[in-house]
């Protein structure tokens, strides 16, 4: 879609790993 255009995919998925990496990190030190 247009979001696609804007955002490159592979960075994207690259911002994605990132959050979810960090995401479980947060959780799992809780």
């Amino acid at each position: 879609g247009l979001f696609d255009l804007i955002v490159p995919r592979n960075l994207l998925k690259g911002v994605l790993s990132e959050l979810f990496r960090l995401y479980g990190l947060v959780h799992r030190n809780k």
